[in-house]
């Protein structure tokens, strides 16, 4: 975050998702509500009802989870890969190209991309076999 001012021409501290914040690692990832409300629209997909406050916290909720090799934990994991890539390239493309991505915008590409990434990780008899097919991909 520190090197947007020496290669950008921004000098604000603001928020490039937000806009109305300072942002910092504890802000962008816990408390933007551009994130918050792109990670709502990916955990509901999900049915995670959860709502994490630091790293810790995730790191905690993931270890705590015993069925590590199970499709729904290797699921939510890649869902949170993929809010932090995405979000932080919608960071970059607001910063360096002036580019917006809506909330919606970005929760699309976000379970676009974890959907392609199921049906290439797991056959489609895999998916009904463990009934998760109609839950995941709808």
């Amino acid at each position: 975050m520190r090197e947007r001012h020496t290669l950008g021409s921004h000098q604000s501290n603001l928020c490039e998702l937000c806009g109305v914040f300072e942002e910092s690692e504890q802000h962008l990832w816990f408390e933007c509500t551009y994130i918050q409300q792109v990670s709502t629209i990916i955990w509901r997909w999900l049915g995670v009802t959860v709502r994490m406050h630091s790293l810790r916290e995730w790191f905690d909720w993931f270890d705590g989870d015993p069925k590590k090799k199970h499709i729904i934990f290797q699921t939510k994991l890649m869902a949170l890969c993929s809010i932090v890539y995405h979000t932080w390239r919608a960071r970059n493309l607001a910063i360096f190209h002036g580019t917006r991505w809506s909330v919606d915008e970005c929760a699309k590409v976000i379970i676009t991309t974890c959907k392609d990434r199921l049906l290439a990780k797991y056959s489609f008899s895999t998916f009904v076999e463990r009934n998760c097919r109609r839950k995941l991909l709808m």
